[in-house]
Formats: C-alpha cells, structure tokens, sequence
C-alpha cells in the first residue's frame, strides 16, 4: 500500500491532467480528441482517488467506493430525467391538442395513466420504491 504523501503525489497528478484537458475544453469548436483526453483523465483521476488511506479495507474486503456508490445511483437518476421528459412531451402534445377537432380528454387520460403505471412498474427495477414521487 502507497504511503500518504505518495497517494497524495499521485492524486495531484491525476487532478492536473483533468484541469489541463478542462482548459482544453474551453475553446469553441471543441475537438474531439480533447473530449476523449478529458474522458480519459477523469478516469485515471477516479482511480487514484478511489483508494482509502486512511481506513483500508481488511484483508480480501472490497468497499465500495464513493464513485461506485454513485455509479450504483445512476441508473435512479436517468430513470428520472427519462420518466421527466416523457411526461412534459405527453403533456405538450395533451395541451396542443386541446380544443381541436378530435381531442378526446379520455384517450389522453388513458395514456398519461399508462405511462405512469409503466414507469412505475420500470421504477421498482432500478430501486425506485413506490412511495418515492416520479417527479
């Protein structure tokens, strides 16, 4: 296991290469390439930083890390902006259509029912309990 000062060494170098390729980012057309150096850079960075020093794990223990954890969450908070989009496009069009011939406010209830139920149903498979609003 690193000493202290020699994690602390390889934290800064980590960060320094995504300030540099941050600053890279900054000028208009971005190139692609400094896209995929920042990707790269952040992942290098996430590596050195996921080690605890100062509370290791015991022998053949994995903790997770404060980035798996929030890897863990992610598919929670793209379920979200997913359902969030899906809602406010169905109820633009609900609102469009209002007032003209064929508007049926039952039809529209029907589908502004189904989706809640189908996101409510995919909710609970990412770990959304059923109590936790949607939106």
């Amino acid at each position: 296991m690193p000493s202290t000062i020699d994690q602390l060494r390889a934290e800064y170098e980590a960060l320094i290469k995504v300030y540099v390729a941050a600053a890279r980012l900054r000028q208009f057309p971005v190139p692609f390439d400094d896209h995929q150096a920042l990707v790269g850079a952040v992942d290098e960075c996430r590596s050195a930083l996921d080690r605890s020093v100062l509370d290791p794990p015991a022998d053949g223990e994995v903790l997770p890390s404060d980035w798996q954890k929030l890897v863990a969450a992610y598919p929670r908070e793209e379920f979200f902006a997913a359902f969030r989009d899906a809602h406010a496009a169905l109820h633009k069009l609900w609102t469009a259509a209002v007032g003209k011939d064929g508007y049926d406010k039952e039809l529209w209830k029907t589908v502004d029912n189904a989706l809640a139920s189908f996101a409510r149903d995919a909710a609970e498979r990412v770990g959304i309990g059923r109590s936790e609003p949607l939106l």
